[in-house]
């Protein structure tokens, strides 16, 4: 877990973002860098929602299921991607944010899961 507090460490270091961490995809807090005044459980509970109604949205309609989920609004966007078969990453995105930067973080945390 060590590698998975380090890079979670980084993502939450770059410009850009606001809030980040890894939930369980049954809505358990596993490790959040969260502003000051956010509930990490309602934050993980809802992460965990939204991305099973995807799943099941998808489903519902015969489509391949989703990698993430994005929500955007006029002042940040919230991406929440699929984390090996168990967990999710959380990313809460200004709108100026090094996207490269962020997705290889990403990429390394769901390898760190799928191992």
């Amino acid at each position: 877990m060590t590698e998975v507090n380090e890079l979670l460490n980084e993502l939450s270091s770059i410009e850009g973002v606001i809030g980040c961490g890894i939930v369980s995809r049954d809505g358990r807090p596993i490790d959040l860098r969260l502003s000051s005044g956010l509930s990490s459980e309602t934050i993980s509970i809802m992460c965990a929602t939204v991305f099973g109604a995807a799943i099941t949205l998808q489903s519902e309609a015969m489509k391949e299921m989703p990698q993430n989920v994005v929500i955007s609004t006029g002042d940040n966007t919230t991406r929440i991607y699929g984390c090996g078969s168990r967990a999710l990453i959380l990313a809460i995105l200004a709108p100026q944010y090094d996207d490269a930067r962020v997705k290889d973080i990403v990429g390394a945390l769901n390898r760190e899961f799928s191992s």
